[in-house]
Order: C-alpha cells, then sequence, then structure tokens
C-alpha cells in the first residue's frame, strides 16, 4: 500500500513539510552495507491535539536484555538479530496529515498539492508508538504475551516451544529453542510485515550502550567526561568513525585516569550553595544547537 496520495488538502489542514536523508548502513563489523535514502516528515511542524495525540513508545530496558541473554545461555536457547524493513510505513495513519511533495518531486502542473499520509512516516510524532501498537497486536494474535515489567519483551503463552522476543523500536533479538517453531512464526509475521534475518547476535543497538555506561560513570564518578559524554550522545542516532574514535578516546583517558579522586573540602567558612553555569552559541554545525552546563557546589 501506498503511504501517501497526491491531492488538494483542506484550506484548514496545514500541510507538513519533509526532506531526504541519506545514510550508509553498515554490518556488525562497521563495514558499509548498503547506502540509503529515506524521506522523512519535519514532524516539528506538527501540531498538538490536531496532527497527533499519544506519541508515548516504550523502549526495552537494559535489565531485560541482559536478563534474556543469562535465560538463554542457561537453557541453550538460540539467539538471532531481527530487523522490521521499514517498519514505520507499515503503521497506519489514524490521523488525517497532509505532507508536502518530496522535494526533487514535484509535480509542475500541481505544485500547491499535497500528499495525504495513509500510513505513518519517519520523523511523525505518533510513528513510533503506531509502530509498537501494530507489532504488539501482530505477536497477540500469534498467541505471545507481554511482559509485565518490560512491555517490549514477549513471550509464547504455551511454552511449546518457548520463544522470547526483546522490541526496542525496528530492531529485535529473538530467543528459542525449536528452528521449525521459528520458521514457521518468520512466515506468519511476513504476511504483516517484512522482518530481515541478521546474523547471530553480534551487536544490538550500536554504540548506545557504551554511551550509556559513560554516561553512568559522567554523573556518579567521573564529572570531567560530562561535556564529551553530553556532545557525543547527540549522535547516538547517527553515528560516524570519528563518533566512534572519540568514545575510544574518552575510555583511554578513563584508564589511565582511574587513580583520580573526588575530594571534598572541609573548610571552616560558613557553608554556602553555589553555582557556576555556561553555554555555548549554535555550537553544533548539523542544526546549530547550543549546550548548557551547570555546576552547583556548597
Amino acid at each position: 500500500m501506498k503511504p501517501g496520495a497526491l491531492n488538494q488538502y483542506p484550506i484548514m489542514k496545514k500541510p507538513i513539510g519533509c526532506k531526504w536523508v541519506f545514510k550508509i548502513k553498515r554490518d556488525s563489523g562497521g563495514n558499509p552495507q548498503r547506502y540509503k535514502a529515506r524521506l522523512v516528515a519535519q514532524g516539528f511542524s506538527q501540531r498538538s491535539a490536531i496532527d497527533y495525540d499519544e506519541v508515548f513508545a516504550p523502549v526495552v530496558k537494559h535489565t531485560t536484555f541482559h536478563t534474556l541473554l543469562s535465560i538463554a545461555e542457561k537453557w541453550k536457547l538460540l539467539l538471532k538479530h531481527r530487523d522490521a524493513k521499514t517498519a514505520f510505513l507499515n503503521s497506519e495513519l489514524t490521523e488525517t496529515i497532509y505532507m508536502r511533495q518530496l522535494p526533487g518531486f514535484v509535480r509542475e502542473e500541481r505544485p500547491d498539492w499535497a500528499c495525504k499520509l495513509n500510513k505513518t512516516i519517519y520523523s511523525l510524532k505518533q510513528s513510533a508508538k503506531v509502530w509498537y501498537d501494530k507489532l504488539k497486536t501482530v505477536l497477540n494474535n500469534l498467541r505471545f504475551k507481554v511482559c509485565d515489567n518490560d512491555p517490549c519483551l514477549f513471550k509464547t503463552i504455551d511454552n511449546n516451544p518457548i520463544i522470547y522476543i526483546v522490541a526496542h523500536i525496528d530492531d529485535m533479538v529473538v530467543a528459542f529453542e525449536s528452528i521449525k517453531r521459528i520458521l514457521a512464526l518468520k512466515a506468519a509475521i511476513n504476511k504483516q510485515f517484512t522482518i530481515v534475518y541478521l546474523r547471530n547476535l553480534k551487536l544490538y543497538l550500536g554504540i548506545a550502550k557504551l554511551i550509556g555506561t559513560l554516561l553512568y560513570a559522567a554523573v556518579n564518578t567521573g564529572p570531567d567526561i560530562s561535556a564529551a559524554i553530553s556532545i557525543l550522545s547527540q549522535h547516538i542516532k547517527d553515528t560516524k568513525q570519528i563518533d566512534w574514535l572519540e568514545l575510544k578516546r574518552v575510555c583511554s583517558y578513563l584508564k589511565y585516569s582511574q587513580n583520580y579522586e573526588l575530594r571534598s573540602n572541609n573548610s571552616n567558612s560558613q557553608s554556602k550553595l553555589v553555582g557556576f553555569a555556561d553555554a555555548s552559541w549554535a555550537e553544533c554545525r548539523d542544526d546549530r544547537e547550543s549546550n548548557t552546563g551547570c555546576f552547583p557546589t556548597i
């Protein structure tokens, strides 16, 4: 089904913009796999209660993922990495949204017309939630139930044989014991949307785990790396080789500064709450956003 069709939009409906985003898709070893061109909506121009309502979509907890790895090792389950192809383009859109014509593909005879979206598209505010609801419905129909403690963990109801699915948006990890059952599951899911079956699990969520670990260290024991991690975390959705090298530099710094200590100065002066703050101006070259930092002391 087409994501949208060209129409003359109503006067009361303001169409949102769109743009092309180009990206290099890499495998688990960091090697270029394919070159992608993706059309994304300018979701920042959507209006609350008009173009969207609920937008929250859960993401898997780190403890859930680590627990699944432990269970798979104990019960000798197989682990496979799965990816839903063009996930957001498979979810039906309930709101009426018009989008301007694609850059480079504007109809000369109808330049003022817009595309009425039938399905969600990347960067719409509700896309992640609509996709999760669709995935949950499909798995429920296939006799999977949602974990009470983590809505991103799905488990077979009958447990014969047992299958676990951990979903982080369109990135999934499947733990199973029966190849025959998993092939049947693949055929059933592919009737709703296409699942790309990757190799054995080696890399999950890219460098997000490393940035999360360093962020924990920055908050608790290493405030000296806070600025570096704050800047690097802005590239978590579109990481490049230079970002990985910068993260390795931070890890190297932590290794050789592990004997540094945080000390408390017990002075005789009266206790005062003092705060320091600073900010950059349009520092990021991509979106010209600023960075702000504060340092309170007592």
